[in-house]
């Protein structure tokens, strides 16, 4: 399990080397330990935060990654239309990386 402190050294790290990908996997990640914590507006913030730099890098398996999470936080506060939205989301990005088993893990989840 990573820290948040860790987290964010590692992302300045990131973006000292302008590593679109690694910038989004951190803020992802912050965004996960967030969720644990049951802090959901904190890791939608993180989440939304880390979805432009996988859009820049043109890699939809990590945009379809945050939506499925972001779906999670509002399934856990029982904002199920939401989630539905959210999942639906994920799993148009997932189909453009060819990402099945992603595709498979969301639709469990909707």
């Amino acid at each position: 399990m990573y820290s948040v402190k860790a987290l964010e050294k590692y992302l300045q790290i990131f973006k000292k080397i302008n590593n679109l990908v690694g910038i989004g996997q951190n803020l992802f990640r912050i965004g996960v330990i967030y969720t644990i914590w049951g802090m959901n507006s904190k890791a939608i913030e993180f989440f939304n935060e880390a979805l432009p730099y996988f859009a820049k890098a043109d890699h939809p398996s990590g945009q379809g990654n945050i939506y499925q999470k972001i779906g999670d936080v509002y399934f856990l506060t029982s904002d199920n239309s939401k989630a539905l939205e959210m999942y639906n989301k994920s799993i148009e990005f997932l189909k453009k990386a060819d990402d099945f088993r992603g595709i498979g893990k969301v639709s469990i989840r909707s």
